[in-house]
C-alpha cells in the first residue's frame, strides 16, 4: 500500500510536479513485478483527468492503477462530481483530491478483491450546496457532519475489500447480470420475478427442470452461490 501526497496547487510547474511524482510511484510499483496486490491511497491534487500525473496513473505495466470509483472527467467546480468531492468539508466542497488507486490484481475475479461499487466519500451522498460545507447535505447526521467540518479539510474516503467466500471453476447460474459475481443485484433481479414465470434474463434457475415459475427452489440456489465468483475464461472478468 503507498500512502499518496502529490504536490498541491494548479499552476503548470504544479502540474508537472505531480505528473513526475506520479511517475515514480508507478516505477516502484512496477519493480515489485507481476501479479501485486496494490493500493495507492491519499490525496492526489489532481483536478482533473487529463492531468499528466493521472495518465502515469494508468499508464501499462506490472503496477498500472486503476481508478476504483471509474469516474474520469474535470472534476473542480463540477455538479456531476459532487458526490465524490472530498475537499474542503467546511467551504468550498469543490474538489476530488482524494483517490483510491488500485492494481489490476483487485479487478480479476480471483482471491483478494475490491467489493464493486463500495467506494465512497464518507459524509457525503451528493446532496449538498456545491461549494458550501458538507453540512449543507444528508450525508450522514448533523453531529458527524460538524464533526468531519472540524477534523479536517479532507473527508475520508471509504471502500470495501474482501476474499470471496468460494470460488467456483465454472459460471454461477445465478450471475444474472453477467458482472462476474452472484450479489444484491441478482437477487434484486430474482425479486422482481419472484412468485411468477421468469422474466429476461431468467431467474428460474432450480437444478431441477425448469418449471417455469420463481420460486423457493431458484432463492436457494442463489443463496448456495452467493458471491461466488465467475472464472469462465469467456467472461467480462478476464477481458
Amino acid at each position: 500500500m503507498y500512502a499518496v501526497h502529490l504536490k498541491s496547487g494548479s499552476t503548470t510547474s504544479d502540474k508537472t510536479q505531480r505528473a513526475l511524482e506520479a511517475a515514480n510511484l508507478r516505477s516502484n510499483a512496477d519493480a515489485l513485478g507481476e501479479s501485486k496486490h496494490i493500493i495507492f491511497a491519499g490525496d492526489f491534487n489532481m483536478q482533473g483527468s487529463s492531468e499528466r500525473a493521472w495518465t502515469n496513473m494508468l499508464a501499462s505495466g506490472n503496477g498500472q492503477a486503476f481508478d476504483t470509483a471509474d469516474s474520469p472527467g474535470v472534476w473542480r467546480d463540477n455538479e456531476t462530481f459532487k458526490s465524490l468531492h472530498s475537499q474542503n468539508p467546511r467551504s468550498p466542497m469543490d474538489d476530488r483530491f482524494d483517490i483510491q488507486f488500485v492494481s489490476g490484481d483487485f479487478l480479476d475475479c480471483k482471491g483478494l478483491e475490491y467489493a464493486s461499487g463500495s467506494y465512497h466519500v464518507f459524509g457525503n451522498n451528493g446532496t449538498h450546496t456545491l461549494n458550501d460545507s458538507i453540512s449543507t447535505g444528508s450525508g450522514a447526521s448533523p453531529t458527524v457532519l460538524t464533526t468531519l467540518e472540524d477534523a479536517s479539510d479532507h473527508l475520508p474516503i471509504v471502500a470495501d475489500y474482501r476474499i470471496p467466500e468460494s470460488i467456483c471453476a465454472s459460471f454461477p447460474v445465478a450471475d444474472f447480470n453477467a458482472d462476474c459475481v452472484v450479489d444484491f443485484l441478482d437477487f434484486a433481479i430474482l425479486g422482481s420475478q419472484w412468485l411468477q414465470s421468469p422474466g429476461i434474463p431468467s431467474a428460474d434457475i432450480a437444478p431441477e427442470l425448469p418449471d417455469d415459475f420463481v420460486d423457493t427452489l431458484d432463492l436457494t440456489v442463489l443463496a448456495t452461490e452467493w458471491l461466488d465468483c465467475n472464472l469462465d475464461p469467456q467472461s467480462a472478468c478476464w477481458e
